[in-house]
């Protein structure tokens, strides 16, 4: 996808940051607020890891990747040595893209143990209670 102004470089941009940054947002909300999942130690590691996950994506996105990108599209060729000094910033996004997926993985391994214990719990308490009668 390319751009073909700098108005439609930077509605991209805001593209790029809104859209995982609202996906995620919403999937932490989802934990937060979700009846489903037992108050226990699986659901708070849960949202912890989507908070680091949202951070993580939010400072991908608009701190590092956006602020370079704008500084190389209107960068002429003879600005080539201030280029090489923002490698640090090409490879703190590569870093920050590589942590996202690790989070995204461990969010994934995480639901699924929360909803396993989550059934296992309300096995036992259905148990319990036709015990109870």
């Amino acid at each position: 996808m390319t751009a073909s102004g700098p108005t439609a470089f930077y509605l991209i941009e805001l593209g790029r940051v809104v859209v995982p940054v609202a996906g995620i947002s919403f999937a932490l909300a989802a934990v937060i607020c979700s009846q489903a999942l037992v108050r226990g130690h699986a659901r708070l590691w849960l949202i912890v890891v989507t908070g680091m996950w949202l951070s993580v994506t939010f400072a991908n996105r608009l701190l590092l990747i956006a602020p370079v990108r704008s500084y190389f599209f209107r960068s002429a060729p003879h600005f080539y040595a201030k280029a090489q000094q923002a490698g640090l910033y090409f490879a703190m996004g590569a870093y920050l893209w590589i942590a996202e997926q690790i989070l995204l993985f461990t969010f994934g391994i995480l639901l699924f143990f929360a909803l396993r214990s989550n059934t296992r719990f309300n096995q036992m308490t259905n148990r319990k209670q036709g015990e109870l009668k």
